[in-house]
């Protein structure tokens, strides 16, 4: 390359080719002819020199000669307790040192001999990580971070790494992630977001949930959320106020956006893998193509971006002919190792297995899937709060003897926390009642379930009895077992566990949010616990300041728990009982309508507290007088053995299953001695 003052541009050779500074400034910024910026700050270099300015004007120059020299591998520390916020993002996102070797390769192989990535080339790589072409220009905006028009490595790596589906949203990395989030949506890139752009991400949020982007309800929706930042419709919104917003959890449902359809980890070893073949070029290395070096320059010829095949219904895994009419059936996402004792070998997704003996190169997954399941790869993600969580409770139900005693763990008994840090405990658990929130916010009050449906009822802070039900019905976790799990209330109160149970079921709650189902119980009441132990317990476990919090935002989650449940639209299950016709006639329909949240049922739902409550009648033991009442109010009683709401009869039980068409009712409320009683013919 040549820079030179000319008069009139010399007629142009084979392989040569003049432009005006401008013009190149143009080539970059569009990212055609030339493939990356350095040579702008070549140009910015000569002329200042030439015009006796300085030499140390502003450019990428720096960054480049920094990204040249300086090191591609980020070390984690191991001896550090508190680790840089990029530090921990890397972490979360398991790029480590071999995931970054082979990052700078595939960066350097693709950008050789320039020294940054340009938006083409940018674009093929995450063509073959699965994003749409529609998202391209965003996601680049959103990585360069400085707005220059190119990426340097570290941009790429710390970019993907946020983008990762296993990165949690949590933490530092929640922070960085947000960031890029702002990035992405702001499409104008003037460093806020107007109404319009926030709506879109009000819209994704609610996409991937599962909930309706109707224009009206959208907008109504995006204008309720714009408040929670002090925000109207008329005004944008900064990114000091977005992350505020998000970290004080006013605005939740970010940790969706952005992730990754495949795993930029396992689409590296990948190549790696196909690399390291017999028949592979000599070195063990895919020599790059023309396309990939040279990718949409007029000077060369390309063979356009990888094409892969997707399997959709009509594919070779769908037969439209096979099973139920109407059925669509898929494939799992994860294939695993078991050993006898239950523990989880060798976790893998299956598109991660693509190109490999496993996985033939003819039947690529659906990539939209990934996006679409992205609650089955944190199931799996041992980093993820939940399994934490549930790693740290297997270590308080097992013993530790003083021989195995060492390091940080000493002796202690089972069912024991030991020298845990309980602060450490407490954060955890906080954070997880902010995540279970959002899911039982977003559910019906009134679940609708099919079986095979395993249903237990009340557990009273008895964790001991809850790892027995663990270890007797899904052994291999709930995602594996081919059943889902209703539970009737009564979680806290009575028991010395209360705080592990509601743990270790908010947990599992949230990694099988379709199989793992809460209702709530007389006992998930504040006042309840007042006057038993759940409050005590949060307070002797957590101290006077950390454990009123942690009482306060397990509560919250039981505000929004579902109330009851129909199985096969035939078996009513519910904690306490059924509800009298004098309230909304007894239809279970009803129950739907029940607000939520419900901090106060006792005075805001007649017909929450009465199905938390109540109770069968024993007719053995009825007077005429009671029998008379009974049949003056449709098998009704006043509920004189807890003072409060009401009792029924067989009667009204029978009245109850007529009117509603079920055929029974499994209800807790009351402890069995054999573990369960058929009380009459339906209950």
């Amino acid at each position: 390359m040549f820079l030179a003052h000319l008069k009139n541009i010399p007629e142009a050779k084979p392989g040569l080719r003049w432009l005006t500074a401008a013009q190149a400034r143009a080539s970059v910024t569009e990212g055609q002819l030339m493939a990356s910026p350095e040579v702008l700050d070549y140009i910015q270099l000569a002329e200042a020199r030439q015009t006796g300015a300085s030499d140390t004007a502003g450019g990428s120059g720096d960054v480049a000669l920094d990204e040249k020299g300086g090191s591609y591998i980020y070390v984690l520390p191991e001896d550090r307790a508190v680790k840089l916020p990029h530090e921990a993002l890397l972490e979360a996102a398991q790029l480590l040192k071999l995931e970054q070797g082979l990052l700078y390769e595939e960066f350097v192989r693709r950008c050789f001999p320039c020294l940054f990535m340009n938006f083409s080339r940018f674009s093929d790589l995450v063509q073959s990580l699965g994003w749409e072409q529609a998202t391209h220009k965003d996601l680049f905006r959103s990585l360069d971070s400085q707005s220059r028009g190119a990426l340097t490595y570290r941009d790429l790596l710390f970019g993907l790494a946020a983008l990762e589906p296993c990165t949690q949203h949590g933490g530092p990395p929640a922070e960085i992630r947000c960031r890029y989030i702002f990035r992405y949506y702001d499409k104008d890139n003037d460093g806020r977001l107007e109404f319009s752009e926030f709506r879109q991400i009000v819209s994704d949020i609610r996409r991937f949930k599962g909930q309706s982007v109707n224009k009206e309800e959208l907008m109504l929706v995006t204008e309720q959320s714009a408040k929670v930042f002090g925000a109207e419709s008329s005004e944008y919104l900064t990114l000091t106020e977005f992350l505020t917003g998000v970290g004080q959890l006013k605005f939740r449902g970010t940790s969706l956006l952005l992730r990754s359809p495949q795993s930029v980890s396992a689409f590296l070893k990948q190549r790696q893998s196909a690399a390291d073949r017999p028949g592979s070029p000599a070195g063990g290395r895919v020599s790059p193509r023309p396309s990939v070096m040279f990718d949409r320059s007029p000077l060369h010829a390309t063979d356009g971006p990888e094409k892969l095949e997707e399997v959709s219904a009509d594919g070779p895994f769908f037969s439209p002919s096979a099973g139920s009419e109407g059925t669509e059936y898929e494939l799992a996402t994860h294939s695993v190792r078991v050993r006898r004792t239950g523990t989880l070998l060798d976790i893998n997704a299956l598109w991660d297995m693509e190109d490999s003996s496993t996985i033939s190169a003819s039947a690529r997954l659906n990539k939209r899937s990934r996006w679409e399941r992205i609650s089955s790869v944190d199931s799996f993600n041992q980093k993820s709060q939940p399994n934490e969580m549930l790693n740290g409770l297997r270590y308080f139900e097992r013993p530790v003897r003083t021989d195995q005693a060492a390091g940080k763990h000493a002796a202690k008994e089972p069912f024991h926390w030991g020298n845990v840090d309980r602060s450490v405990l407490a954060k955890c658990l906080l954070q997880i009642c902010h995540l279970v929130r959002d899911i039982l916010v977003q559910e019906p009050r009134l679940l609708q379930l099919k079986s095979p449906c395993y249903i237990l009822g009340d557990i009273h802070g008895n964790f001991e009895d809850l790892v027995c039900f663990e270890k007797s019905l899904w052994r291999l976790g709930p995602l594996l077992t081919p059943a889902s799990f209703l539970f009737l209330g009564d979680y806290v109160d009575r028991g010395a566990h209360g705080v592990e149970v509601v743990a270790y079921l908010f947990s599992q709650k949230l990694l099988c949010p379709n199989k793992f189902h809460l209702l709530r119980g007389n006992h998930e009441v504040r006042e309840i616990q007042q006057t038993f132990t759940f409050q005590k317990e949060c307070i002797t476990k957590f101290g006077k300041i950390t454990g009123p919090e942690v009482w306060e935002a397990v509560n919250e989650c039981f505000d929004a728990m579902p109330l009851a449940a129909v199985i096969d639209n035939k078996i009513f299950c519910v904690h306490g009982g059924i509800p009298p016709p004098t309230i909304d006639g007894g239809k279970i329909s009803a129950i739907n309508r029940i607000p939520c949240p419900l901090p106060r049922p006792e005075t805001q739902s007649p017909l929450a507290w009465e199905i938390m409550w109540n109770d069968p009648i024993s007719m053995g033991a009825v007077s005429s007088e009671t029998l008379d009442e009974l049949r003056e109010n449709d098998g009704f009683i006043d509920n004189y053995r807890r003072g409060t709401a009401h009792m029924f009869s067989s009667e009204g039980l029978d009245r109850f299953l007529a009117r509603n068409e079920l055929s029974h009712v499994v209800r807790a409320h009351e402890v069995q001695q054999a573990g369960f009683q058929v009380f009459w013919g339906g209950l």
